[in-house]
């Protein structure tokens, strides 16, 4: 027997089970949110070069008309000048940027020959997600899983507060890439943490609730009334603190106390359970948990600790782990890539970025179904397979049409196979969890 058992006996899928996905894997919109704010703050507006003292404003027509630059009614630049970085031969000393967005972009100049840099943030970012996620998955094992989560989750909001006020893109990018390390610790540690208080045959339900789109719907709301990166980072900020108040009720892994040894806490967090559900504890939890924990004790040694080389070992594990490995490479490429590209798609970026965030709701849908029907490993072959059109088809039409027609189309096959990436992502979770040996 294992813990599912006293799960099951527990009420399964109950009051708590629901509870604690609104307090867990709620957090997991923020998470979004924070993962996205580049593709807002990264945004490049047109701009004018600024040469020398002369005072230069979209207004100033006559100012403007001295470098051979003519101004719109609507305040667009005439004569092709616009996004140019020398002016009759002299480098800008500043510039002039169209619209009212601020920016990084805007805030620091990235543009002409510090145009690299706003790639660069979003590189680094990425940089700390990575690093985040291998710092997550060891701590989660060693102080475990409920101090893991809210501790990366407190310092998300910590970072994005210092980060509204750099003054500098040095050290923008170096608050991005600390909270880049937590987005990844979030998304290893959100998942497996509210899985641990359902019974094996619930768990894919934690994957298909749809909290990352929401929060990025939030974000692409909360730019289009801001327009202002530093604001941005500061509404992120407050807003992960309503998530704050879970640590107050959520309890830590009964999984992870039982293989502590920690069956006395194991055992309060099961009534807590039960009494949520309004389930009776079963008369057996308590030696059961105890079992577990001599079991575990025995077999790895009270010393043992878990890391990623366990995951290499053996030739079946190793095969599992590379596959893998690839398939989320693979995702990642594909997901993040068409996420962050949104500000180079034609039209408006806020409009932009509801298409590409919309599509992933009926994602999960889809997931649900189809996981339930083909299995995980057809469903993710399924998307799979589409999305892999949809980006040739984006690619081909890139290169062969230029007019209003095919940007639109490019629009759309970026939307189809962000759907896909979206519905494969979740099922993906699903597969990688129920593919791993547990401890109970």
């Amino acid at each position: 027997m294992a813990i599912e058992h006293i799960y099951d006996d527990i009420g399964g899928l109950g009051a708590f089970q629901i509870i604690i996905i609104v307090w867990l894997y709620g957090l997991k919109s923020m998470v979004g949110w924070s993962m996205m704010q580049m593709a807002f703050a990264g945004y490049g507006p047109d701009f004018i070069c600024k040469v020398g003292d002369d005072d230069l404003h979209e207004t100033n027509t006559s100012a403007l008309a001295l470098f051979g630059i003519t101004s719109t009614r609507d305040g667009a630049f005439a004569n092709g000048t616009r996004n140019v970085c020398f002016v009759n031969g002299t480098s800008c000393t500043s510039y002039v940027f169209q619209g009212i967005k601020r920016t990084v972009v805007t805030e620091y100049d990235l543009v002409c020959d510090l145009k690299w840099i706003r790639s660069t943030i979003t590189s680094v970012q990425m940089g700390g997600v990575m690093l985040g996620a291998f710092i997550a998955g060891q701590a989660g094992d060693y102080i475990g899983r409920k101090r893991t989560n809210y501790g990366f989750y407190l310092l998300g909001a910590i970072f994005n507060v210092v980060a509204a006020f750099s003054n500098t893109w040095q050290m923008f990018i170096t608050l991005r890439f600390l909270i880049g390390i937590t987005i990844g610790a979030m998304l290893v540690i959100v998942i497996p943490y509210p899985a641990e208080f359902f019974p094996q045959r619930w768990r894919y339900l934690v994957t298909v609730v749809p909290t990352w789109p929401v929060g990025v719907l939030l974000f692409a709301l909360a730019a289009y009334m801001l327009e202002d990166w530093a604001h941005l980072h500061l509404t992120c900020a407050v807003l992960h603190l309503p998530g704050l108040l879970g640590y107050f009720y959520v309890p830590e892994s009964v999984r992870w106390l039982t293989v502590q040894g920690r069956t006395d806490e194991a055992y309060k967090v099961i009534k807590k359970m039960a009494r949520a559900n309004r389930k009776p504890v079963p008369e057996y939890a308590k030696e059961m948990l105890e079992s577990i924990a001599e079991l575990e004790r025995e077999t790895q040694g009270s010393s043992k600790s878990y890391s990623y080389l366990d995951i290499f070992k053996g030739k079946q594990m190793l095969r599992l782990t590379l596959i893998f490995a690839f398939h989320w490479c693979s995702l990642s490429i594909v997901f993040y890539g068409l996420s962050f590209a949104v500000s180079g798609l034609s039209g408006d970026i806020y409009l932009n970025m509801l298409l590409m965030t919309i599509p992933e709701v009926p994602a999960y849908l889809f997931n649900l179904c189809l996981t339930q029907r083909l299995g995980r490993r057809w469903t993710c072959f399924a998307f799979y397979a589409v999305a892999a059109i949809a980006s040739a088809g984006c690619v081909i039409v890139y290169l062969t049409d230029s007019s209003v027609v095919g940007s639109a189309l490019i629009t759309a096959f970026c939307m189809v196979a962000k759907l896909c990436a979206a519905a494969c992502w979740a099922a993906n979770q699903t597969w990688v969890a129920e593919s791993y040996p547990t401890v109970t």
